[in-house]
């Protein structure tokens, strides 16, 4: 006699095997991801020197926006003729290896050829569902660099920091100035965190910044460019220009219902260190590739909680069996 199982028991079962499937793949992807690290243009390492007159292109927060994000900016980078693109954090939607490599990927596959230097964001430090940055802060600096950077493009200095998370370095403000103090010609600052209130009136300055406008009163930089807000903003304070870049994918948030365009700005760099920045709206185009890699890591992220954990857990043991530990 055959034993027959009930439609709706074998539906379940099969709907449980798949999902088991699906995040077995995406512990596989995972891992291979974090394995590969950033984009091979990323230069944090050795922040370059660029002959004036130059173009710098600035991109805003990515984080979920990378699948529609990565292909248009190295086109605009490639039209534009940038020689340096820089991003003010939030490249990544969290700060694991995995997350990580699936910027690299991106960025690769698309073609990046120019120097990438990249200041980190709250969303590329902080793990999923963790404030604490220690671990976000590692895994950055295994596959990105230094969370700091000074880059020259002819007599402009581009400094840029850490500021995304408390506590920030405390030599992170003597740092900049000391740096800023070795440097005859002028400078451009930037951060994730607006140093200013840049949505209130005024734009009063953030006290977390007090070592940082010390240095704007007596060597005022050329522009100070920012994200993380949910929209762009600009304003001239004291005769300094500051600019939130935040528009750079994952605008107000949105995951897959997002605005048909994202923003890049454009700095003419001219040959004694001026800037003249314009703002570019580019057209969303998205890509399959990475698209899948964005759900194949949402789920391995997704089965390390519960309830998800229920279908990851026969995924997590069939891969170990075959293919040794998974974990990134």
């Amino acid at each position: 006699m055959v034993a027959v199982v009930p439609e709706p028991v074998a539906a379940v079962v099969v709907a449980y095997v798949a999902a088991a499937a699906v995040f077995a793949v995406g512990l596989l992807r995972a891992r291979a991801l974090a394995r590969r690290g950033g984009p091979r243009a990323t230069a944090n390492r050795a922040p370059p020197v660029v002959a004036a007159p130059a173009r710098i292109a600035f991109l805003g927060d990515v984080q979920r926006g990378l699948r529609e994000v990565a292909g248009p900016v190295v086109e605009a980078v490639r039209a534009e003729g940038a020689a340096l693109l820089v991003s003010s954090g939030d490249l990544a939607s969290h700060g694991e290896a995995p997350y990580l490599g699936l910027v690299g990927a991106a960025f690769d596959r698309a073609g990046l050829a120019v120097p990438l230097l990249v200041a980190p964001g709250n969303h590329d430090l902080e793990r999923s569902g963790h404030a604490d940055g220690a671990a976000g802060r590692a895994a950055f600096e295994a596959a990105v660099g230094p969370r700091r950077f000074a880059a020259r493009v002819g007599p402009l200095l581009v400094v840029g920091v850490d500021d995304a998370i408390h506590p920030l370095d405390a030599d992170l403000w003597p740092w900049v100035a000391s740096v800023v103090d070795a440097h005859a010609g002028p400078w451009l600052f930037v951060g994730h965190r607006p140093p200013r209130r840049m949505l209130e009136p005024g734009c009063p300055p953030s006290e977390r910044c007090a070592g940082l406008f010390a240095l704007i009163a007596r060597r005022p930089p050329v522009l100070v460019i920012s994200g993380h807000l949910e929209r762009d903003a600009e304003a001239v304070v004291d005769g300094v220009r500051y600019v939130v870049n935040a528009e750079g994918g994952d605008v107000a948030g949105g995951a897959w219902l997002a605005p048909p365009t994202f923003h890049l700005r454009v700095a003419d760099v001219d040959a004694l260190g001026g800037v003249t920045l314009r703002r570019l709206a580019l057209r969303r185009r998205t890509s399959f590739r990475t698209t899948l890699d964005q759900l194949l890591v949402r789920a391995w992220s997704s089965g390390r909680r519960f309830p998800a954990l229920l279908f990851a857990a026969p995924g997590r043991a069939l891969v170990r069996l075959f293919r040794g530990r998974v974990d990134p």
